[in-house]
C-alpha cells in the first residue's frame, strides 16, 4: 500500500471517529433533553394535580353557608360607585341569612361617612372580599389601596394630596403634623 492509500485510510478513520463522536454527543444531548422534558412533565402533572385538588367554591355556596361576600370588579365607573358596593354587600348579607336588623344597621352605618369610612364598614361586614378575577383579598382596604397606588404613580399631584390626606387622618386633622 502506498503512501496515498494510507493517508486516505487515515482520513476515513478520522472522519469515522468524528462522525461517531458527533453521534454520541447527539445521543447524549437528546438524552439530556429527554430527562429535562420528563422532569418538566412531572412538574406540570403535579401542578395539574394540585389545581384539581383545590376546592373551588362559588359565591352562592359561600352565601348558603352564611358568609357575606363582596365581589369587586374595579373602582372605575359604575362598579366603583359607593352605592353599588353597599348594595352588593347588602344583597349578599340577605342571601347569607343575616337578619333584617343587621342589614339595616349595615346600611345606616355604611352611608354615614366618607369613602374611607365606607371601606372600613364594608370590611367589617364582608366575610369574604374577592375580585371578579377570582383573587381573594385580605380586605377591601387592600384592594382600594392597590388601586389608589396605581393612580398615584401616574399622577404626582394625586400623590401629594394623598400624603396630606394620610397625615391628617393619622393625626386627626392636627396641623402640627404637617410642619
Amino acid at each position: 500500500m502506498g503512501r496515498g492509500a494510507q493517508g486516505h485510510r487515515a482520513a476515513q478513520i478520522s472522519l469515522r471517529e468524528v462522525l461517531n463522536r458527533r453521534r454520541a454527543e447527539g445521543e447524549r444531548a437528546r438524552d439530556e433533553r429527554r430527562a429535562a422534558d420528563l422532569a418538566r412533565l412531572r412538574k406540570l402533572q403535579q401542578m395539574q394535580e394540585d389545581l384539581d385538588s383545590q376546592v373551588t367554591v362559588t359565591v352562592g355556596e359561600l352565601e348558603k353557608q352564611g358568609y357575606a361576600v363582596l365581589v369587586v370588579a374595579d373602582f372605575e365607573g359604575e362598579r366603583g360607585n359607593s352605592m353599588v358596593l353597599i348594595g352588593t354587600l347588602a344583597d349578599s348579607m340577605r342571601r347569607a341569612g343575616r337578619s333584617k336588623d343587621e342589614v339595616n344597621q349595615f346600611l345606616k352605618d355604611a352611608m354615614s361617612g366618607d369613602f374611607d369610612h365606607l371601606i372600613d364598614v364594608l370590611d367589617q361586614h364582608a366575610d369574604v372580599v374577592a375580585t371578579t378575577r377570582g383573587r381573594v383579598a385580605a380586605s377591601l382596604r387592600e384592594l382600594v389601596d392597590e388601586h389608589r397606588d396605581r393612580q398615584l404613580v401616574e399622577n404626582p399631584k394625586l400623590l401629594e394630596n394623598e400624603i396630606e390626606r394620610l397625615k391628617r387622618r393619622i393625626d386627626g386633622d392636627n396641623p402640627a403634623w404637617l410642619h
